[in-house]
């Protein structure tokens, strides 16, 4: 028995199924297989109706026929029936002993994981107790989320609250405002983020209008966003009083696992989106001072209820590239001061999205762990096949098959399932950990190495390295680091360009060579962190500039970023600033889709 348990721990099967259930099943399914030839000879040796032995011939009705054979000459049967009645205590012992045995090895591993910082304890993510008055979200504006976040029904937790409708921006229709490919390359591009909502709300407001009759120059486009907003300035001044408290705690409910609700991410996501369309409106009429204000308040927008989860995490980014466009419209326009610019560079530097990914992967850990905790602790198979076939039946006597059914399973494979699933989740914990240490790696290598070669992955791949569930959800977060890589080398980028426009505050131009800025500003980063080379800078013929990364195939493409969909895809991250006014952008209406389908944030 030792050799055989030693034979079968290092087969790969046995990373996602309990030995003990391994071998026991192999016995009695040995067991079984002999039962059925025993009967199988024993039946056609003397006579016996033809009914009985059709049914002795037939694995699923032998041990039935065999029970009715045993009444007839229950001596002829005895053997099989030890062998079948030997099986099933076999295989139920080894069910039982293999979630005993798993059950305390999945406890050992918890308290290996909580000892090192694993935060597997509810406690470790509840939320501080904080007054309504101190509370961004006790704020009677944005309470409404907050109450939502607490509720059970899934309709008021998804999507957009029709509450803050009057701070949602125009939607833009899919495929219906087409532009030129060589701006669409541009990643950052401010004044052509505020066209694109305002011809979409233009072509709400103005079906008809013609692509030759949209305004030739931007105050129009301005004074589009301010009138799409008209009825809602009431709440964007409630909106900046909730978001000026010194608190944001956001009461999540960690306890409901996979329930969990996140009713503020695309509420606040689009009051980015709003706020930083305003921000850049303002840039265009040259309000320097409310144009900050803008900026400054998408900044905290961007900030605001980031739980350690990789959802939040990842809405936070697109947040944050929201907020970069805004930065670039005021850089396009020459809108604010020296000190502006500073406060705007220390809001940026603020930013260190690498060091998040690895308690936002804790977070993703602990919603499962506690899921399925709860089904693991469950007494009965219900909390295991809530979405199952097995609770299917829509009448009261398919409900009462459902339960017998469900109580029939229970007494035989009960412990066999628990078990599984517990070598399932162990394993899967395992792939975890692993993840969380290769994100605080690459969050310690991106010091010192190129970022470009940056990566998490898992050492296995498939259900035989982290089991099934393991192999589900894991191989998803590796694709993770690389988007936080780009949003941060977005914020590195902006920050040079901060650079460049407090030097042309200071000298009256734009350096003719890069390192000049870094003489001058030391606390930016002199190269470009996705090569450890040099930014790609020139100032052009107008007194504009041009700078960007090579991103992460470290291919110079000129500046160029398309979607990953496209062919010859590039990911450079540029920053283009023109030294004159920028042109309007030239733009195509696609009537037959214009207002059809979904919108670009669906």
């Amino acid at each position: 028995m030792a050799s055989l348990t030693n034979i079968l721990t290092t087969a790969s099967l046995s990373r996602w199924i309990p030995i003990e259930i391994m071998i026991s099943g192999g016995i009695s399914i040995t067991l079984i297989l002999a039962a059925w030839l025993w009967s199988f000879v024993t039946v056609f040796s003397r006579p016996a109706p033809a009914l009985l032995r059709s049914g002795i011939v037939f694995p699923l009705t032998n041990p039935i026929a065999l029970i009715i054979l045993a009444v007839l000459d229950f001596r002829a049967c005895r053997v099989p029936l030890a062998l079948y009645l030997t099986a099933t205590v076999l295989f139920l012992s080894g069910g039982a002993i293999g979630h005993h045995r798993e059950s305390q090895r999945y406890e050992r591993y918890l308290t290996q994981l909580q000892e090192a910082g694993g935060r597997l304890d509810l406690a470790d993510w509840r939320a501080p107790d904080v007054a309504d008055p101190e509370n961004v979200w006790g704020h009677p504006f944005l309470k409404p989320l907050a109450e939502a976040a607490k509720s059970t029904g899934q309709g008021q937790t998804r999507g957009f609250n029709p509450t803050y409708k009057r701070l949602s921006a125009p939607p833009i229709p899919l495929r219906t405002i087409v532009y030129d490919k060589q701006l669409m390359e541009q990643a950052i591009n401010g004044p052509r983020f505020l066209h694109e909502r305002s011809v979409a709300y233009l072509i709400k407001t103005d079906p008809q209008r013609a692509d030759s009759d949209l305004p030739k120059t931007w105050p129009p486009y301005a004074r589009l966003i301010f009138e799409h907003y008209v009825s809602g300035e009431d709440d964007f001044q409630k909106l900046r009083e909730a978001a000026l408290r010194p608190q944001d705690v956001f009461p999540l409910e960690w306890e409901r696992g996979y329930d969990l609700s996140l009713p503020q991410l695309k509420t606040v996501k689009n009051f980015t989106l709003s706020t930083a369309l305003r921000a850049i409106a303002q840039a265009i009429n040259g309000n320097s001072d409310k144009a900050f204000q803008e900026l400054m308040l998408t900044f905290r927008l961007a900030t605001l209820s980031q739980q350690d989860l990789l959802i939040s995490r990842l809405v936070q980014i697109a947040q944050v590239n929201t907020t970069l466009q805004a930065i670039h419209a005021g850089q396009q326009f020459h809108l604010w001061d020296d000190t502006q610019w500073q406060a705007i560079d220390q809001r940026l530097a603020d930013l260190q999205l690498p060091d998040l990914l690895a308690d936002a992967l804790r977070g993703e850990r602990f919603i499962s762990h506690i899921h399925l905790s709860q089904i693991i602790q469950s007494s009965n198979l219900t909390a295991m096949s809530k979405s199952s076939f097995l609770n299917a039946y829509p009448n009261e006597s398919g409900e009462t098959r459902s339960k017998a059914l469900i109580q029939g399973t229970e007494a035989f494979l009960g412990n066999h399932l628990r078990a599984l699933l517990i070598r399932q989740w162990t394993e899967a914990l395992r792939g975890y950990e692993e993840m969380i240490q290769q994100a605080e790696l690459a969050a310690s290598n991106l010091r010192t190495q190129p970022w470009m070669n940056q990566a998490m992955t898992l050492k296995y791949s498939g259900p035989k390295g982290y089991g099934i569930i393991g192999s589900m959800v894991l191989p998803a977060f590796g694709n993770a680091l690389s988007r936080v890589l780009n949003e941060q080398a977005r914020i590195e980028l902006t920050r040079v360009a901060i650079a460049l426009e407090r030097y042309r505050i200071e000298y009256g131009r734009y350096p003719d060579e890069i390192h000049t800025v870094f003489e001058e500003f030391k606390q930016i980063r002199p190269q470009d962190p996705m090569t450890l080379g040099a930014w790609q800078y020139k100032r052009d013929s107008s007194g504009g500039f041009k700078l960007y990364s090579v991103g992460r195939n470290g291919r110079d493409d000129k500046g160029a970023f398309t979607p990953a969909s496209w062919k010859g895809n590039k990911d450079d991250l540029e920053w283009s600033i023109l030294g004159d006014e920028p042109p309007i952008p030239r733009v195509t209406i696609n009537r037959s889709r214009s207002g059809r389908g979904q919108s670009a944030e669906d």
